[in-house]
């Protein structure tokens, strides 16, 4: 197989996977405005770091679904414009929370539901990924050989 082939059969694969991982992220976003909400609280805030030293608020609450308690770390389903400090102000440790959750596996659970313009990256950049790998096949398409004489 020769290398063309293989950058476009991996840039086809790579943009479908993003853009099914966009369709339903777009989808949960969707569908978390419509989901049942109940009280929880603020179990954890603080500023964290990844092995890379960016830091970031890690945020975790806990709510209870049907006598079960849960803990859910997941602030929204959308892009949050939100600094760290903004996070971490807006959800100090202590706070009573409304959170919004799946009815089918309420462990899937948010504090902001719905979408913004943000929530529709992945979807975008999974076409956009799928456009180049036509590009490449457009532009590198093997010419016939002409006869020679």
């Amino acid at each position: 197989m020769s290398e063309k082939k293989k950058i476009v059969i991996f840039l086809f694969v790579f943009g479908i996977i993003i853009t099914l991982a966009g369709i339903k992220f777009i989808h949960n976003a969707q569908e978390s405005l419509h989901w049942p909400k109940t009280e929880g609280v603020i179990t954890q805030s603080f500023m964290d770091w990844d092995r890379d030293r960016h830091h970031f608020a890690n945020i975790k609450y806990e709510f209870v679904v049907n006598g079960e308690k849960i803990t859910g770390f997941q602030i929204s389903a959308k892009n949050v414009n939100k600094s760290s400090e903004e996070l971490l102000r807006e959800y100090p440790k202590g706070k009573k929370v409304t959170v919004y959750y799946d009815p089918v596996d309420p462990v899937n659970s948010l504090l902001e539901p719905g979408y913004s313009w943000q929530s529709y990256q992945a979807f975008v950049l999974g076409i956009i990924i799928i456009l180049a790998g036509i590009g490449v096949l457009l532009f590198y398409k093997e010419k016939p050989q002409s006869a020679k004489g």
